[in-house]
């Protein structure tokens, strides 16, 4: 396996594996090339063991010498640590201001384990909604004792 015609980059190691599913060699044109955008938009190419497994047996006919790491189970297969779009985004910082910043908190937490680039950038929204909420409280406060 060459360098790749649109990038010039040349896949080593386990990148082999990855660049054979995302090639020619396993996807339709129209495939490739809604992979490419998902790349392009950041996304994390994580395939199951089944077609990482098929690529070796691909490029590798007699097999390796060391044995690759499992990959976890995602429900996209291909893709995992989506990060949030534009819309979620807004929406999420409108919910925090307008309600409060424990719907922020409440995302941070539920992504943090499978999504971690989308519960990072829910922090980031939350935390200044956060910490500008607790001053006007504190202030509130003070002003009335």
């Amino acid at each position: 396996m060459g360098s790749c015609p649109a990038c010039g980059h040349r896949p080593e190691g386990d990148e082999r594996l990855h660049a054979w599913l995302v090639s020619r060699h396993h996807l339709s044109d129209d495939e490739m090339a809604a992979a490419a955008e998902r790349i392009g938009a950041g996304e994390e190419l994580r395939p199951p063991p089944e077609l990482l497994d098929l690529a070796e047996r691909n490029l590798y006919p007699a097999g390796r010498a060391v044995p690759r790491p499992s990959a976890p189970e995602d429900p996209d297969p291909l893709f995992i640590d989506q990060p949030l779009d534009g819309e979620t985004q807004v929406l999420l910082g409108l919910g925090n201001v307008a309600l409060s910043p424990l719907i922020g908190f409440v995302t941070w937490w539920s992504l943090r384990d499978r999504r971690p680039r989308a519960a990072a950038q829910a922090l980031t929204i939350t935390a200044p909604t956060a910490l500008i909420s607790l001053t006007i409280w504190v202030a509130v406060w003070w002003a009335a004792g």
